[in-house]
């Protein structure tokens, strides 16, 4: 099995309770029967892989929150490699995501999920005891600030530069964030007002959730929801220490 899927059986059969019992309240049951032969749809006959700078990844399917049909299915074993690559060492992730699909020991930082062993503390009153080797954020960062009421459209810059401070000498960041959520957010790209080591680009181009590696100079316009549900671009920085 790749270890980016080496997960705890008994973690993975409570988010697929727990995703079916949100689902049951809100929805006719008819709506998660289909929701579950979607899943095994694509695990059956979408078995495939998308690539980054050469490396291929096996997209990630799940029942909770859909991931095969967002994405979710490429953030995740994007992430879950720097995750692997820095088992044992001090990991903080930015955002409740993870632990719904993969159980590995790390801190988590969220504002407003409730759950067990989740600090809800806003990310930019933060301050660790410790210093991280590895922090992670997936689909959190363009929420900062833009989402909040009163909305402060500069916090999520704030949050950024905050980073460094908390991360260990030859420590990595990885975040990736939804371009065309956050109009701020894609301005700090777009006029380079802050320093990522390394930035790459995904883009959506079907309806079955195929992603390819594209250059930011060959987007143009991105939309939110146009013309794929959800993000249709995908950012992933890394920040180096």
């Amino acid at each position: 099995m790749n270890p980016i899927y080496q997960t705890n059986s008994l973690q993975e059969k409570i988010s697929i309770l727990r995703d079916l019992k949100k689902q049951m309240g809100f929805t006719f049951p008819f709506l998660v029967i289909k929701r579950v032969i979607q899943l095994y749809y694509y695990k059956l006959f979408k078995n495939r892989k998308f690539s980054l700078n050469g490396e291929d990844y096996p997209y990630y399917y799940a029942l909770y929150n859909g991931t095969f049909l967002k994405e979710r299915a490429v953030e995740i074993p994007l992430v879950m490699k720097y995750v692997n690559n820095f088992k044992g060492k001090n990991i903080l992730e930015i955002g409740n995501v993870l632990s719904h699909y993969i159980a590995f020991t790390h801190d988590i930082v969220d504002k407003y999920e409730k759950a067990e062993g989740v600090y809800n503390i806003d990310i930019i009153e933060y301050t660790p005891p410790i210093k991280y080797d590895l922090i992670v954020s997936i689909s959190t960062f363009e929420h900062i600030g833009w989402d909040e009421m009163p909305q402060e459209k500069g916090k999520i810059l704030i949050a950024l530069n905050k980073l460094k401070g908390m991360m260990n000498p030859g420590s990595n960041a990885i975040l990736t964030l939804p371009l065309g959520h956050n109009e701020y957010f894609d301005g700090i790209l777009k006029n380079n007002l802050f320093e990522f080591d390394e930035k790459y680009f995904l883009k959506r181009i079907t309806k079955d959730n195929q992603w390819i590696q594209v250059d930011y100079a060959s987007l143009g316009e991105v939309k939110y929801n146009h013309p794929f549900q959800n993000a249709n671009v995908l950012f992933i920085g890394i920040i180096k220490n």
